[in-house]
Formats: C-alpha cells, sequence, structure tokens
C-alpha cells in the first residue's frame, strides 16, 4: 500500500530588518511627497506671477494703443500733407497781413486753449492792422479806443500785428470792467473779434508762456519752412494743371471727330424711322450685327445679300417651272407663290433699313412672279 509524505519549510529569524526596510521606505514616501507638494506650491506660484504679467501687460497695452494711433498718425499720407497746407496757409496769411509765421503758428496754439478759432483770430489781426493805420491818419473808429488805452496809434502802426495785439492786450489789463473791455475790442477788432478778450483776460504773461509751450512742443514754423511748404503746394499745383491741360487738349482733337460719329449714327437711327422701327424689324441676331456693322461692312454685306435674292428668285422660278412640267396640284402651286412672297418681304425688309444697306437691298430686290 502505497503512502503519500508531505513536506514544509520553517524560516526562523528576527523580523526587525523588514520593519527597518519597510519604515525606512516609508520615510523616503513622505519627503518624496513633500517634494511634490514643494513642486505644486512653485507651480501654483509661477502661474499667478504669469497671469500677474499678463494683466500687467494688457494694462500696458491698454494704455500704448492711443500713444500708438498718435504715432501712426503722426506720419499718415493725410496728415503730412494736411501739415503741408497748414505751413502754405500760415505763409499766404503771413504776406496778406504782415504777421511773422513764428508768431501765427504759436497764437494757433494759443489761440486753441482759449476758446477761439484761429481764424477769428487772423479776422481781428486784419481789421486791427487797418484800423490801427486809420487812427494814425486821425479817423476811424479806432481813435477813441487807443486814447482810452493811451496807446500811440502813430507808434503801433509800425509794429507786426502780433505786437499790436500784445500792447493792447496789456493795456487792457487796466480796464477792470468787463463789458468796457468788449466795448474796446468791438472798436478795435470789430463784433467777431471780441472773441479775442477771452485771450486778453488771460494777460500776457500767460500769453508769453503758452507761446512758449508752442515752442517746446515743436509747433512753431519759421518763415523758411513755410515759404519751402508753399512752395512745394505750388509746384504740386502746377503738376496738376499740366496735367489738365493736356487732356483739354487731347479732347480739342478727338471731340470733333466723337461728335461726328454720334450725329451720324442718330442720323442713320432717325432714318430707319426712330428707335422702335430699327427694334421691331431687325429682329433676329444676325440682322441686328450686319444692321449695326453696317457702315463698315456694307458693301460686302449687300453684295452677298443681293446675289443670294437673285440665287433664290432663279430656285423660285425653277420650282414652279418643274411645278408646271409635272402638273403639280394647285396647293403645290400656291406653296411656291407663298415662298415668293416670302421673298418679296425680306426684299422689303432689306429696303426699310435705309443707309447703305437699304440701297443695296434695293439694287437687289427681285419681282417674283409665279403664273
Amino acid at each position: 500500500m502505497a503512502q503519500n509524505y508531505k513536506a514544509g519549510l520553517i524560516i526562523t529569524g528576527d523580523a526587525s530588518g523588514g520593519i527597518r526596510a519597510i519604515k525606512a521606505t516609508d520615510d523616503e514616501l513622505g519627503k518624496l511627497n513633500q517634494g511634490f507638494d514643494r513642486g505644486s506650491r512653485r507651480s501654483r506660484q509661477f502661474n499667478q506671477d504669469v497671469n500677474a504679467t499678463s494683466q500687467g501687460l494688457a494694462v500696458l497695452r491698454r494704455a500704448a494703443a492711443p500713444i500708438a494711433g498718435i504715432f501712426a498718425g503722426m506720419f499718415a499720407a493725410n496728415t503730412l500733407q494736411g501739415q503741408i497746407n497748414w505751413a502754405d496757409q500760415l505763409h499766404k496769411t503771413n504776406l496778406r497781413i504782415g504777421a511773422s509765421t513764428e508768431a501765427l503758428s504759436q497764437y494757433n496754439y494759443v489761440a486753441n486753449l482759449s476758446g477761439v478759432e484761429f481764424n477769428q483770430l487772423t479776422t481781428a489781426w486784419q481789421r486791427q492792422t487797418r484800423r490801427i493805420a486809420e487812427a494814425a491818419q486821425g479817423t476811424g473808429v479806432a481813435v477813441a479806443a487807443l486814447d482810452r488805452l493811451k496807446l500811440s496809434a502813430q507808434e503801433l502802426n509800425q509794429l507786426a500785428p502780433e505786437e499790436q495785439f500784445e500792447r493792447i492786450a496789456e493795456a487792457m489789463q487796466g480796464v477792470e470792467s468787463s463789458s468796457e473791455r468788449v466795448r474796446l475790442a468791438q472798436q478795435l477788432w470789430d463784433s467777431e473779434g471780441v472773441k479775442l478778450v477771452q485771450i486778453v483776460n488771460s494777460g500776457t504773461d500767460a500769453i508769453a508762456t503758452m507761446r512758449a509751450e508752442a515752442d517746446a512742443l515743436g509747433l512753431t514754423i519759421t518763415q523758411d519752412t513755410a515759404t519751402a511748404m508753399a512752395t512745394y503746394n505750388d509746384e504740386v499745383a502746377r503738376l496738376q494743371f499740366a496735367a489738365q491741360g493736356l487732356s483739354q487738349t487731347i479732347l480739342a482733337e478727338l471731340v470733333p471727330s466723337l461728335t461726328e460719329g454720334l450725329q451720324t449714327a442718330n442720323g442713320w437711327v432717325k432714318e430707319l424711322g426712330g428707335a422702335e422701327v430699327v427694334i421691331g424689324n431687325v429682329t433676329d441676331a444676325a440682322t441686328l450685327l450686319a444692321a449695326l456693322m453696317a457702315g463698315r461692312y456694307a458693301g460686302a454685306f449687300a453684295t452677298a445679300t443681293a446675289a443670294k435674292l437673285a440665287a433664290t428668285q432663279q430656285s423660285i422660278a425653277y420650282q414652279a417651272a418643274l411645278a408646271r412640267m409635272a402638273g403639280l396640284s394647285t396647293t403645290a402651286a400656291a406653296s411656291q407663290t407663298a415662298l415668293a412672297g416670302a421673298t418679296r418681304a425680306a426684299s422689303g425688309a432689306m429696303a426699310l433699313l435705309g443707309g447703305p444697306l437699304g440701297s443695296a437691298g434695293r439694287r437687289g430686290r427681285l419681282a417674283v412672279h409665279v403664273p
């Protein structure tokens, strides 16, 4: 009888080494988790820094947008031409009233800050110059105003308009009453010039300060610069007039021929009986094209049409003869007669066209008779 035997393995020993290994593993895992936590905090801090930087850049971008627009606008073609036109205007104003372009360009800034339009300022200066000249001769409405301000018309008459204005503005500081200043302004600058009181009321020191600001901002336009800009505009105007003259010369040569062509076309339409008759009788595209090009291809087209009609007549005559010889019925003979009538209608349409085509059609028209 067979017997079964079992074998077993008994392990003995101290487990402290395994426990130490497990504890060491736990310690390393804890350190690793701490490292992960520090990395996560640093990542969050980095994201926060990036977001803050992005927000700062967005704010900077929004703040810089208007400045970028200003710089872009400064060099736009229209803006540059506008500056040239402005300097040209100052040059012409200088020629008209005698004020320097430097003073005019600076006073444009002064007037703008004071709520006065530049044209109002220059118009007032023009009247001021004329009235001071009259007062120097002892006449005009400015005599009383200058006496009231204790100013010499003869001395003012020797000064440039901007210097006259500053002397008057300085003297008006001694006038306390606002209504009195308005009355004096009316006598010196007329009703529209009363607005200059807004500049006068700021005081001569403030006027000098604003002029200095305009110069510091680069707004002052020198006489040489204004002259150069005016010369440039004059040359552009000369070029434009030269182009206009060239086009007028070309048109002077072309217009008579164009007019003759139009008159011929209009006469042709009238000869045909008007536009409605033309459209009513020219019914297919080929005939319409031939009618439109009649002036160019009339001879060839008329010859071809006459030949075609002659050939058709001969064909009809031949068919009629055959019909008689073969003793065809009266119905067949009537069909031949109808064909002859159609040919005569076609010939009549050609005659209706008139002009070169009509003449050719009439020369080629044939009377067809089928007995």
